[in-house]
Order: structure tokens, then C-alpha cells, then sequence
């Protein structure tokens, strides 16, 4: 007797949608054909089946399990296809799938056919973090549609592209993204220029005293100093006002600001020049917070920590692994 015939669908290689990793694959399921039983178009899966079968109630007259087969009609009799794989519909990841069709006629005998499914996600090549900096990918990170963003650790700028996208050609949009260290130009003729080099980049901090030996200034200096990995993190510039005009001295870390510039700075943020004063500005040059007194660090660092900005920063450097231990 002549086992039954069945023809596989030819299915040809998909490609994933932009920002997607699957695809969804339908087929027509074949139709088994037999010289005894016809045309056999039933369907079971695999899986389907085994439940069926374990569930099934042996009807007499009993017969050897060993004689039936894998989709016996005497088991269940509306069963003569059976798949192994994926059904149609189903969204395939990338790679190769193998799919398999099994048809059994009443009398036990069998037929199969086999056929591959290839999904394909285009993919650009790898990008990496800069240097003193960290990225953030959407999807996959490397595939057609996915959205990579950069930053850069506190100190440092980003120059080139701050997003770049995978595009369809398999290459990235934008330029490449590098993070050089801040460069404050000193020289500047107003302190509102001088300020705007801070603009959504960094938060300032200006520490003013009247003199170099106030003892909050001191106190305030010497605590600053031992937090500096605690300052980086939180993108924060210490500016020191010290002195009164024309004996001033303003300062960025090593580098000194003209006392005309300081005394500017002053007179816009309406500083006294005459007593200890603080005042914390926000990455927007918001006016955040003011102190007459000397706080601790991690003081400042609590205050910082509730900005709205800032805890969009913590998730990102939790997420790229950065911390500081100090």
C-alpha cells in the first residue's frame, strides 16, 4: 500500500520591521493526500496530540499499543496531520526554524515533508560607549530602528551625535560620539557668559567669603574637597568667590577668574561680598538654593538628589554601572 503524500509550502525568508526582533509568519497548512483515504486536511500539533492521546479512553475491542500509530485514528479519529514546530501565525525570532508536517492514513502509514523559516533582523555593527561617558539603547541595541543615546561622566562634554539611530543601509545616523573635558573659558566678558557655558550641562555651585580665612569658608572647602567623586556624579562646578573688589579672587578649581568677572558674578546673583554665602544653580540656571552657613556634603547631595533632572540621572548611571564610593 502506498503511505500518503504531502506537499510543504514554500515560505520565503522574512525580515524583521524597524525596531522589531520577531516576525509573524502565516502559511497555508498543506493537505495530505492518500489512494485509500483522500484528501486528509486535519491538523494537530504535536503537542496537541500527545494531550489528546493521554487523555484519550480506550474503546474495545482493545488493540497493542505498540500497533498504533503516532496519529491513529483509533485514538483519535479526526487526526491525520500532524505539525512539529511553530503553528501558522506565530512570530518567529531571528535565525532559522524548522518546521515539519507528519499525515497518517487509517491504516497506519505516513508521510512528511520538511521546510526551513528564516527570519532575518538587519543589524548595524556594535556601538560602544565613549570614553568617560555611557550610552542607553532601546531594542536590541544593534538592530535596524534601535535608538542609542550617549552621556558623558560629570567634567566632561559630548561632542558629536547625543542619539543615533541604526538605519536601514545598516549604518548609524549621526556622528560619532566622544566625551572631552569641560572646557570653561574664563575669559569671557560677563558673568551671564560665563554662566551659560553651564547651561544644561552642569549644576554650579558658588561658595563667596570675604576673606580666605572665614572659618565657614574653610569648613565649607575642606568638606567639598573630600567629596569631589560625590561632586562628578552629580555633575556639580564649585565656583570660589573669595575677597572683596578690587582684592578679589575667583577660581574654578586651578583656574582663576578675573576679579572684574568676579565681582559680576556678584552683583547678578546678588552675593554679599561682606558674609559667607552659598548658592546652588541648576543645570536649567535656576536659582535653586541659598545657605548663609557652612552644610556637609552629603547635605548638598540630598538637596541635589530630589532635583526632577536628577533622578532621571540616577537611573541612567545606576543602569551604565556608575557609582562613586565616596
Amino acid at each position: 500500500i502506498d503511505p500518503p503524500k504531502i506537499k510543504c509550502p514554500n515560505v520565503r525568508d522574512k525580515t524583521a520591521e524597524p525596531g522589531k526582533l520577531t516576525v509573524r509568519v502565516t502559511w497555508d497548512t498543506p493537505e495530505g493526500k492518500d489512494t485509500a483515504d483522500g484528501i486528509l486536511t486535519e491538523s494537530v500539533s504535536s503537542r496537541a496530540f500527545a494531550a489528546a492521546a493521554a487523555q484519550a479512553v480506550p474503546r474495545a475491542p482493545v488493540r497493542p499499543i505498540a500497533a498504533a500509530g503516532p496519529c491513529d485514528p483509533f485514538l483519535s479519529p479526526s487526526c491525520s496531520v500532524i505539525l512539529k514546530g511553530k503553528p501558522p501565525g506565530s512570530h518567529f525570532p531571528e535565525g532559522d526554524h524548522k518546521i515539519s508536517y507528519t499525515v497518517y492514513d487509517r491504516a497506519g502509514n505516513k508521510g512528511s515533508c520538511r521546510f526551513s523559516i528564516r527570519v532575518r533582523v538587519r543589524r548595524c555593527t556594535p556601538l560602544t560607549p565613549p570614553d568617560n561617558g555611557y550610552m542607553k539603547c532601546d531594542s536590541d541595541g544593534d538592530n535596524y530602528g534601535a535608538t542609542c543615546e550617549f552621556f558623558c561622566l560629570g567634567g566632561f562634554e559630548l561632542q558629536g551625535s547625543k542619539a543615533r539611530v541604526c538605519q536601514s543601509s545598516m549604518t548609524w545616523a549621526g556622528a560619532e560620539t566622544t566625551c572631552i573635558p569641560m572646557n570653561i573659558n574664563v575669559g569671557v566678558r560677563t558673568a551671564a557668559a560665563l554662566l551659560d557655558q553651564f547651561y544644561e550641562k552642569r549644576r554650579v555651585l558658588i561658595v563667596s567669603a570675604p576673606t580666605a580665612a572665614n572659618h565657614y569658608y574653610r569648613f565649607q572647602m575642606d568638606n567639598l574637597q573630600h567629596a569631589q567623586c560625590g561632586l562628578d556624579l552629580r555633575h556639580v562646578t564649585v565656583i570660589e568667590l573669595v575677597g572683596i573688589y578690587p582684592a578679589q579672587i575667583g577660581r574654578i578649581r586651578h583656574r582663576l577668574i578675573p576679579p572684574g568677572l568676579a565681582l559680576q558674578l556678584r552683583l547678578l546673583l546678588q552675593i554679599s561680598h561682606n558674609s559667607y554665602n552659598m548658592v546652588l544653580i541648576d543645570k536649567q540656571g535656576i536659582d535653586k538654593m541659598r545657605y548663609t552657613f557652612p552644610i556637609t556634603a552629603a547635605e548638598l547631595f540630598a538637596t541635589i538628589d530630589t532635583f526632577p533632572l536628577r533622578k532621571e540621572e540616577m537611573l541612567l548611571q545606576q543602569e551604565a554601572g556608575q557609582t562613586c564610593q565616596s
